[in-house]
């Protein structure tokens, strides 16, 4: 549970010491460990923690390059819509790590041209060593391979130049030094500060049983989690329960607002047919929620990519025997009416039917998400007049 609390400490640290006038989204297993968004930019954390001999900074750690591999191909993915993709590796530690010369050389470049002279250097480091490779924990030298692959080595140059590396003292995220820190931010009495702290800390990690997912994936502005601390010291006082901030009942839906307000594909779609607002957001979150479960399960190497595309390619199989049985026996209906039926019972027969990933049955929320995503991409749609009226706004 280490690394889990790492990164909700971390998420809290983030908060506490940010200005208070920030105006930022803060997420956690939204892009990453941690992550930072606003209107124009994303900001991606990926969090460390050393426990034993493990040097997360060194030149062939498979930690640093799977992080930065999974960075290249989040940006060939078009993970952060457009926005500019900024990235930092944290490394927590209480000893002295020797940093590799690989996280020294990426902080220093700032172009494309330093990022492609450092192509040829980092292909240096695949004949440095002969390591054993294992399916369950390859080497450092299968990220490598990917990030300098032709598919890849020119998102790596983007992700080279917008990275940031750092070390923090495992103190920074004691306990007793975020306590500290809320009692400073919220003015409360070092009891409420420290049951504050433990409600944020504890509402976002999960029991260590659940293998498919152990953080919540969440996003919440800053303005929203300020009230919230505000709440929190109130409540205290008071002797009531502490409101949760990760109840869309108790704080305001602008966790969710950024996307929904941002208008992608697959929101465009739900508006189309008339969905309304709230089911709008239940879908935004499922969208969030599946794709940060992808990478998840990727990273873990619960399964692969290969899985995946055939567990799309079962989504679309049964969206388009939906879609033409609607078509065929609901034509008197309205167009809006006919592309509710199409999302309802493709949702309905996804869920019902427990499609299996790898052997393995996702989440509840895993296969709907799923079903935005691709949405959003155009391998499916509601609206029966969809596609065609995309043609026509490109033309």
């Amino acid at each position: 549970m280490l690394g889990y609390y790492t990164q909700a400490g971390y998420a809290a640290y983030l908060f506490l010491t940010a200005p208070t006038n920030s105006d930022f989204d803060l997420g956690i297993e939204v892009y990453d460990d941690c992550s930072t968004e606003d209107s124009t930019s994303i900001f991606s954390i990926q969090t460390k923690s050393t426990i034993s001999a493990n040097n997360p900074a060194s030149n062939k750690s498979a930690d640093l390059w799977k992080t930065l591999s999974n960075w290249s191909k989040a940006l060939k993915d078009g993970v952060y819509q457009g926005k500019k993709a900024s990235f930092c590796y944290v490394v927590i530690s209480d000893r002295n790590l020797q940093v590799g010369s690989v996280c020294e050389k990426l902080k220093e470049i700032n172009d494309d041209q330093a990022a492609t002279d450092a192509l040829n250097d980092f292909g240096t480091l695949l004949i440095e060593e002969n390591i054993q490779e294992s399916p369950k924990h390859p080497s450092a030298d299968s990220f490598i391979k990917e990030c300098l692959s032709e598919e890849m080595k020119e998102h790596f140059k983007k992700v080279m130049i917008s990275f940031d590396y750092k070390t923090m003292p495992r103190e920074s995220l004691s306990k007793a030094h975020l306590t500290e820190l809320t009692r400073l931010r919220t003015s409360a009495f070092q009891e409420h500060s420290e049951a504050i702290l433990e409600q944020f800390i504890g509402k976002i990690t999960l029991d260590a049983e659940d293998q498919l997912a152990k953080t919540k994936c969440f996003r919440i502005s800053y303005s929203d989690l300020s009230k919230w601390f505000t709440l929190c010291v109130e409540a205290h006082r008071q002797d009531k329960t502490i409101p949760d901030f990760t109840d869309p009942n108790q704080i305001s839906a602008g966790q969710k607002s950024s996307i929904v307000n941002g208008g992608p594909i697959f929101v465009q779609q739900l508006r189309e047919i008339d969905i309304s607002e709230e089911d709008i957001l239940a879908r935004v979150e499922w969208y969030l929620r599946a794709g940060t479960q992808k990478r998840n399960m990727i990273n873990k190497l619960a399964f692969l990519h290969e899985s995946f595309e055939e567990y799309q390619r079962k989504l679309v199989l049964t969206w388009e025997n939906i879609y033409s049985q609607v078509e065929i026996e609901k034509r008197d209906l309205e167009q809006k009416e006919r592309g509710k039926l199409i999302l309802l019972k493709t949702e309905f027969e996804v869920a019902s039917d427990k499609i299996h990933l790898n052997g393995m049955e996702p989440p509840y929320y895993f296969g709907k998400g799923t079903l935005e995503h691709m949405a959003d991409s155009q391998k499916v749609w509601w609206d029966p007049c969809f596609a065609k009226t995309q043609e026509k706004n490109d033309d």
